[in-house]
């Protein structure tokens, strides 16, 4: 997807991985460029062996990691993104660190920052040079790839220091060798993935007692104009109720592009012509429903400027419906919190896509004073469950109660309810929510294996010749996107004012050098 497009949607698409967020889909920026990097071509059987073979493990000899006894006690300090304020966040911490302390003899401080301004927060922390050990990265949020490629991380795979050979011997075997390979930089591993959901496909989620009341058939939902008389009569008849959460909603599936990979074309484009979405129709076709939508009174009138709308809207239960990036298996119950405890239905639109291992990892920075019990840090998250869980919700009967051997109930308003656990690391470690079926996670596995892969998966943009451009055009985005994606700005008289400043930007140059860069790879498939 595009650059600045890729930026418009960063609340909206790990909103749906992590729903809290869909509502707000308020970074300010919109159509462009994208930041998504893989790192393999692989087809679509290619992709299903892979991962059905979670024992390819990459080339990386491994190594006992030394024992707990022989280490100095240390301090790693961990940022990542959280839909708000835990008010339980130190009594978490604190439990934390009983484990960390036994295990590995470290303090972890657990510094997250709000989603809506986690990456300006990282973005200054990296540019002061600041100490820190671990963050959050992906290919939409703190961008993995330009992050790494500009040395704010450490390689992970380096043969100086062989850190994932020595200290992460339980993450090596964890994932299959396609993931693995996914995170390579310039040929170099720069992050650990969170196992989880390695496929997208946009659908929606709807508030059951609504769909229930209108008897909504979500079989009849095709595309976005479909919902219209559902919202219509949320509008009518439901006071106090906002009909359609979402400031921005647009995603390259429901329109027709291959979206996956950083350069952005139509599907099934044998050309592989490199298309900048902002100046198409289809993204004018959008900007005209959220326009109507907003004109309307399907979309709230403050959506664009509100400061925190999952809070404010979705948490309290007052959205109706809103578009779901992932349409993962289980998603229902997954954010039922989300949604002020109301019982939610889900409802895929689009054909599920490969997106590969880049979409949530957590990666060391260069800054930090001890890289190697950072890695030790992050083996144990990903294969210890007591902490893993611990982190992703909270403290049992304080947080959640158990309601099965393997599940839980999570306790409304209880003080820790991130419901990020896909941040932390390997979801497939975590406890089923109340609602979710037994078998969530043999779907989501089997839904990665069936997803189909593009054709231009494995491509990478080296963003060095266009920095300035790319830096101008998400300067000219932060001003237009998210008025125009939430309809709050009149599509006839915006668009053309926003295109004209996008091409002084310099947004045809960047298209232009992504073709150069996406013909020269092309070239050495042949």
């Amino acid at each position: 997807m595009n650059r600045t497009f890729n930026n418009a949607l960063k609340i909206c698409f790990v909103s749906m991985l992590c729903f809290t967020l869909v509502l707000s889909g308020c970074t300010k920026k919109a159509a462009t460029d994208d930041a998504v990097t893989t790192s393999m071509a692989p087809t679509a059987t290619a992709v299903a062996t892979a991962t059905a073979a979670p024992s390819a493990a990459p080339a990386v000899e491994t190594a006992a990691p030394t024992e707990a006894p022989q280490l100095e006690s240390v301090t790693l300090t961990w940022h990542y993104p959280q839909p708000n304020a835990q008010a339980d966040l130190k009594a978490v911490e604190e439990a934390v660190n009983k484990i960390t302390q036994d295990k590995i003899k470290a303090t972890i401080k657990l510094e997250p920052f709000d989603f809506g301004e986690y990456e300006d927060k990282m973005n200054t922390i990296v540019s002061a040079s600041d100490d820190f050990d671990i963050a959050f990265t992906a290919n939409w949020l703190f961008d993995y790839s330009s992050n790494a490629s500009k040395g704010a991380f450490v390689a992970l795979d380096d043969p100086a220091t062989n850190l994932l050979a020595q200290y992460g011997t339980d993450l090596v075997p964890l994932m299959p060798e396609l993931m693995w390979n996914d995170t390579k930089i310039n040929g170099k591993m720069y992050g650990i993935p969170s196992y989880q959901i390695a496929a997208k496909a946009t659908g929606v989620l709807v508030q059951k007692q609504f769909a229930d009341k209108y008897k909504l058939d979500l079989s009849s939902l095709h595309k976005y104009e479909d919902l219209e008389p559902f919202l219509e009569q949320i509008k009518q008849n439901e006071k106090g109720i906002v009909p359609w959460g979402n400031a921005q909603f647009f995603t390259g599936a429901i329109y027709g592009f291959d979206d996956t990979t950083p350069a952005t074309i139509r599907q099934n484009d044998s050309t592989y012509t490199v298309v900048d979405i902002a100046f198409t129709t289809e993204y004018e076709q959008y900007l005209k429903l959220a326009r109507s939508w907003y004109q309307k009174g399907y979309i709230h009138p403050d959506i664009a400027t509100m400061k925190n709308p999952e809070e404010e809207l979705l948490g309290k239960g007052k959205v109706a419906a809103a578009f779901d990036p992932t349409s993962k298996p289980g998603v229902e119950a997954e954010e039922k919190e989300s949604w002020g405890g109301n019982e939610l239905v889900a409802h895929r639109i689009t054909e599920p896509m490969f997106t590969g291992a880049t979409s949530g990892l957590n990666a060391i920075s260069r800054t930090s004073k001890n890289p190697e019990r950072a890695i030790m840090f992050l083996n144990l998250v990903n294969s210890d469950k007591d902490l893993y869980n611990l982190l992703s919700f909270g403290i049992e009967n304080k947080h959640y109660t158990k309601v099965g051997e393997n599940t839980i109930k999570v306790l409304h308003d209880n003080g820790y309810a991130p419901d990020t656990n896909w941040v932390i690391g390997d979801v497939f470690n975590g406890y089923l929510q109340e609602g979710q079926p037994a078998d969530t996670w043999e779907l989501t596995k089997q839904l990665n294996l069936s997803a189909k892969a593009s054709p231009l998966l494995g491509f990478s943009f080296n963003e060095e010749p266009v920095q300035t451009e790319l830096a101008n055009v998400d300067a000219v985005a932060e001003k237009y996107a998210i008025g125009l994606e939430s309809g709050t700005l009149e599509t006839d008289k915006y668009l053309a004012e926003y295109r004209k400043k996008l091409k002084s930007a310099g947004s045809e140059k960047i298209v232009e050098e992504k073709q150069k860069q996406l013909n020269a790879w092309l070239a050495t498939k042949k």
